[in-house]
């Protein structure tokens, strides 16, 4: 591993060292004491010596130097100059302690590497880098959740056990995690940035975890065991992204943007968190506003033609039309979490439904609901709503409270449901199939409409006096009476069965 003028300089610069440097991106994979009347260098060796064991004819040389002749020949070499009464021995072990904890980073990042081809796990690769740091190490995501951690006993500070034992971090943690000047002020790479906080003295080192340029995480060293140095901020640099490339094969991770709240509704879709204080606990921390009205729209990927578009173009078509939504990628899905009690709801889900069918695709909407602890039953419900209204209507846009006897009759194991439907219906569909007429569909769509024969004979284009002479042909045939609200309600939930009996497979 190549060392460079910035990390020299830091470990020099306790010897008060005039700083001469012009080429500051050269790195180097050696260093050397200067020979008396040395005539041959390499550019990529550090040399350190006295002035008064250099040639003035050199060029282009990089060297640590002790002033001992007022050493004036300097334009053309990279150089650091030092006081005339600098310890020669203690500023080269000083730097060659630099170049040996190097080269055991190297060493540590061969190990790691290794371990990644082996196609080891995530856990194992964390509890190897806590090894070779010789200190304890946590992974979290970004709605500070823990995803894997090495031996919790090594451990000293209660907050991290806490966090450890509960499975995430608690709001009020994370709130003062988020108030500190280091947090706010970290870098946007995985250069690791120091953490410390009131509660106690125990440093905590962080380096951020990216997947396609989205923080996805961070990867946490504490002090426990070991003083925080410079091997410990280049290593982590390097874990950061051996387990970057880890998280990568999770689809979830692959798919994330990085915000706090998409791990937090995976979670919650899938049902992992079974104390409700945690999830409490993690919903609030995100910092979101989920006590309202709101429902689930699952948008089905499967059978989607990109068009040319960019990736991203059907995820940002819909939050332009739901800008206060909560989108992620999940199970070949795009899931919006939208607010249904906006008084423009109906004007946007108008815009869904026109965008929807302009694309081609399908979208399931569960039931509206207000507690985000049922995300599971409505992911579900949105999901159900796309099976069925593929497969019994001509549309694009499915709410699932349209198909609720058909989930029921899904979980009904007999076979032959005709039996559980009022045999007046089931008389007028046998009487079509003698005579070639059309009561049967007639009465659907005359109870539908609420018994209207204008929107009936508009539904089906005849004229009303066919709808009347029809409906009194019906009630000949079957003697039902449209007066009472229980027998027609049965007929309808008949009209539902046999749809489904005769469609479902």
């Amino acid at each position: 591993m190549a060392v460079y003028y910035t990390d020299i300089y830091n470990n020099v610069k306790s010897f008060n060292p005039r700083d001469l440097w012009n080429d500051k991106n050269i790195s180097f994979n050696n260093v050397q004491l200067i020979l008396k009347d040395q005539w041959q260098f390499h550019k990529d060796t550090l040399y350190i010596g006295k002035s008064s064991d250099i040639n003035n004819n050199i060029e282009e040389i990089s060297m640590l130097l002790i002033d001992d002749t007022n050493y004036d020949d300097l334009s053309n070499n990279n150089l650091l100059l030092f006081p005339f009464n600098t310890n020669l021995p203690s500023l080269f072990n000083t730097v060659n302690d630099l170049f040996s904890t190097n080269l055991d980073i190297l060493n540590s990042s061969n190990i790691l590497l290794n371990a990644v081809l082996k196609n080891k796990s995530l856990d194992y690769l964390v509890k190897t880098s806590s090894d070779l740091l010789n200190n304890p190490v946590v992974l979290i995501d970004t709605s500070f959740k823990v995803i894997s951690h090495s031996d919790i006993n090594d451990i000293t500070d209660p907050l991290w056990v806490n966090n450890i034992n509960s499975g995430y971090c608690s709001y009020e943690f994370i709130a003062e995690v988020n108030k500190m000047d280091s947090v706010k002020k970290s870098p946007t790479n995985e250069n690791p940035f120091l953490v410390t906080c009131r509660a106690n003295d125990i440093k905590k080192l962080t380096s951020k975890i990216f997947i396609d340029n989205k923080m996805v995480g961070y990867v946490i060293m504490l002090e426990c065991n070991e003083i925080i140095a410079y091997k410990h901020q280049k290593l982590l640099n390097i874990v950061s992204k051996v387990l970057a490339d880890e998280l990568k094969k999770d689809k979830f991770y692959k798919n994330m943007r990085g915000l706090m709240y998409e791990k937090l509704l995976v979670d919650l879709i899938e049902d992992k968190i079974k104390d409700k204080d945690i999830a409490v606990e993690r919903i609030k921390g995100c910092g979101y506003n989920f006590n309202k009205d709101l429902a689930l729209l699952a948008l089905d990927l499967s059978d989607y033609k990109n068009k040319g578009h960019r990736n991203d173009y059907l995820k940002d078509s819909i939050d332009s039309i739901f800008p206060m939504g909560k989108s992620i990628f999940y199970n070949g899905y795009i899931l919006y979490l939208i607010y249904i009690n906006d008084k423009f709801i109906e004007t946007k889900l108008n815009k869904l439904e026109q965008f929807i069918k302009e694309e081609k695709l399908y979208v399931g909407i569960s039931d509206t609901f207000e507690n985000l602890l049922n995300l599971n039953l409505h992911y579900s419900q949105s999901i159900n709503a796309l099976k069925f209204g593929k497969r019994f209507d001509n549309s694009n846009v499915f709410y699932y409270g349209n198909y609720k006897l058909h989930h029921l009759l899904s979980n009904v194991n007999d076979k032959d449901l005709t039996k559980y439907c009022q045999p007046e219906v089931i008389k007028l569909r046998k009487y079509d199939n003698i005579h070639n007429t059309n009561y049967y569909e007639t009465l659907y769509h005359y109870l539908i409409n609420n018994k209207n024969t204008n929107l009936t004979a508009d539904k089906l284009f005849i004229h009303r006096n066919t709808i009347n002479y029809r409906i009194n042909k019906i009630q000949e045939i079957i003697d039902i009476d449209f007066k009472d609200g229980e027998a027609t309600f049965n007929i309808l939930a008949s009209y539902k069965i046999l749809n489904y009996h005769y469609k479902k497979d």
